[in-house]
């Protein structure tokens, strides 16, 4: 059996059975949208501070072996 390559194969319908946010979920959503950058910052933060105070201690290391 052979397929018929000449037909172009058909994309899905899909379409949303109602809205993807409720209007009255919008400002949950937009909150935890600041509160996940808020995270993002304090953890880049914590990766900065972590990051120096271990090249503070190598350094210190270093010269006593």
């Amino acid at each position: 059996m052979t397929a018929d390559i000449s037909a172009a194969p058909v994309a899905p319908q899909m379409r949303p059975l109602g809205p993807l946010i409720p209007a009255s979920e919008l400002n949950i959503w937009h909150s935890a949208g600041d509160a996940l950058a808020a995270a993002k910052r304090h953890q880049q933060r914590v990766r900065t501070w972590a990051r120096a105070a271990y090249q503070r201690e190598r350094a210190r290391a270093t010269p006593r072996g």
